[in-house]
C-alpha cells in the first residue's frame, strides 16, 4: 500500500471518528438535559415563579420554555416570573428562548415578568440586538411579586 493512500485513508477515518466524537458529546449534553429540574414554585393560585441558576445552553432553555409552558396549562397560571438572577451568561440562544417563553405564555393568556437581571447581563442582551419591547422586568423578585399580585388582584402587605 503506498503511503499517500495508507495517509489518506488515516485522515478519513480520523475525520469520521471526530463527527462521531461531536455527535456523541451532542447526545450526552441532549440526556444531561433531560434529567435537569426545572425548579417551579407556586407563590398563589395565579402565580408561578421560576428560579434560574448556572449556565443554561439552549438545549437546557428549551426544556425550561416546555416545563413553563405545560405547567401554565396545567395550572391556568395567569403570572409567570422568570428570576435570572442566579444565571451568569445570556448569549444569543438563550435571549431567543426567554423572548419565546414570554411570547408562547402570551398567547396562553399568561404576563411574564424577568427579575434579577445583572448588569452583565442586561448589557449582553442590548449589545445581541434582543427586542426588549416585548419584555416586562422588574428590578427585584420582591418588586416582580408585587407586580404580578397586583396584576391577579391580591395585595401584597407586610406584617
Amino acid at each position: 500500500m503506498e503511503p499517500e493512500s495508507s495517509n489518506k485513508k488515516l485522515a478519513e477515518a480520523n475525520a469520521r471518528i471526530e463527527g462521531q466524537d461531536e455527535e456523541i458529546e451532542s447526545l450526552r449534553l441532549q440526556v444531561d438535559a433531560a434529567y435537569f429540574d426545572v425548579p417551579m414554585l407556586k407563590i398563589s393560585d395565579d402565580i408561578l415563579l421560576v428560579p434560574l441558576v448556572g449556565s443554561i445552553d439552549s438545549i437546557k432553555s428549551q426544556k425550561i420554555l416546555e416545563d413553563v409552558l405545560e405547567y401554565i396549562r396545567a395550572n391556568e397560571t395567569r403570572v409567570t416570573l422568570l428570576d435570572i438572577t442566579g444565571v451568569n451568561m445570556v448569549d444569543s440562544s438563550v435571549a431567543g428562548h426567554l423572548v419565546k417563553i414570554i411570547l408562547a405564555a402570551k398567547l396562553m393568556g399568561c404576563r411574564t415578568l424577568i427579575c434579577g437581571v445583572s448588569p452583565l447581563v442586561a448589557q449582553n442582551i442590548v449589545r445581541l440586538g434582543v427586542d426588549t419591547t416585548t419584555i416586562d422586568t422588574s428590578n427585584s423578585l420582591r418588586d416582580a411579586i408585587a407586580t404580578a399580585y397586583a396584576h391577579t388582584g391580591l395585595k401584597l402587605v407586610s406584617v
